[in-house]
């Protein structure tokens, strides 16, 4: 239940504390040091969240993310002693450690192998948790050095590869969502060459429509696609799925769409056409599954409706996701 997972316990306050004052630390940090100092206390705020029901899976799962987030700590911090003490090119060639690190943290393509294979047992929010909050530091840790923008391409490219291919076949939700995390982890990395206030308008709108996805998923306790069109869906309940899901998946005129549309602008501003060709092909392979987890939890489940259902529908779908329903109003001001 995720009443058990917020309760205000003193280990919740003082872990949840943690992570807060990693952002604070690596957000005010100048220094690469200090923000390998905040990513340390990031990692060790996080594992405990792991750790809050006692099963196998969930000890696998703390021990690979520990694994993972260690291998990638030391890598940074190789990086960043090697380079404080080498000269001219040397000096580049250890900053790719740095970049190497933050791609592995970040669990960006093709560095992404932890985040599947942990993300199964890990209960709902703290995997929401896994796929926005913890990818802050590195995010801020990239802005804040420049010298890595010529090397985002690659992250980019990866990523919304490995994320548009590698949920069609999924049909557990949990990996749909980290596949789907990934490519938008391409989109945000594309983001990068903009300005800083796109890059918080599309993390905060993925993360807010992310939130609400696994709300509701979380509610009906769903684990598998097939489940999705078993559910005891209301038909409100059912029009809030259907539209945030569309919306998470950039199709307009859902919000979801704004956020990817101004990205795409901006690209084609600075004349990257061909990388514009390529997240646009491979952003209809995400939209496809998340259509198919749309239809499987509305559309096919509801072919014959009452009048009242139907009415009952326009008031409910209406005030619950006006905010995904809004992109289309929105992307007609810029």
């Amino acid at each position: 239940q995720i009443s058990s997972l917020i309760w205000l316990t003193p280990s919740f306050i003082l872990f949840s504390g943690m992570i807060v004052c990693s952002l604070i630390l690596v957000s005010c940090s100048s220094s690469l040091s200090m923000c390998w100092l905040g990513l340390e206390l990031n990692t060790l705020g996080f594992i405990p969240f792991i750790l809050k029901d006692n099963s196998k899976g969930l000890s696998e799962s703390s021990v690979k993310y520990f694994l993972t987030q260690a291998f990638a700590s030391s890598i940074l911090l190789l990086g960043i002693l090697s380079a404080s003490n080498s000269l001219g090119s040397w000096a580049e060639s250890m900053n790719l450690f740095v970049l190497l690190a933050l791609f592995v943290k970040l669990g960006v393509a093709p560095f992404h192998g932890w985040v599947p294979s942990m993300a199964e047992p890990l209960h709902w929010w703290v995997l929401f948790m896994l796929l926005t909050v913890q990818k802050v530091n590195p995010l801020i840790i990239f802005l804040s050095q420049t010298w890595m923008l010529k090397f985002m391409f690659i992250g980019v490219c990866f990523s919304v590869l490995v994320g548009g291919i590698g949920g069609i076949c999924e049909v557990r939700l949990r990996k749909i969502l980290v596949f789907s995390s990934i490519s938008h982890m391409g989109w945000v990395l594309a983001t990068l060459f903009m300005s800083t206030s796109l890059i918080v308008l599309y993390f905060v709108s993925y993360s807010l429509l992310l939130a609400a996805v696994v709300a509701v998923i979380c509610k009906l306790n769903l684990q598998h696609l097939v489940q999705m069109s078993s559910s005891n869906l209301s038909v409100g309940w059912g029009a809030a799925v259907f539209t945030n899901l569309l919306s998470l998946g950039g199709l307009p005129p859902f919000f979801g769409f704004l956020p990817k549309w101004m990205v795409l602008e901006m690209l084609v501003l600075e004349g990257l056409y061909l990388l514009v060709i390529f997240m646009i092909f491979l952003s209809l392979l995400v939209l496809y599954y998340y259509l198919r987890m749309a239809f499987s939890s509305f559309i096919l489940k509801k072919m014959n409706w009452t009048f009242e259902e139907v009415l009952y529908l326009g008031t409910c779908s209406t005030s619950l996701s006006l905010f995904s329903l809004g992109g289309l109003t929105v992307s007609f001001l810029f």
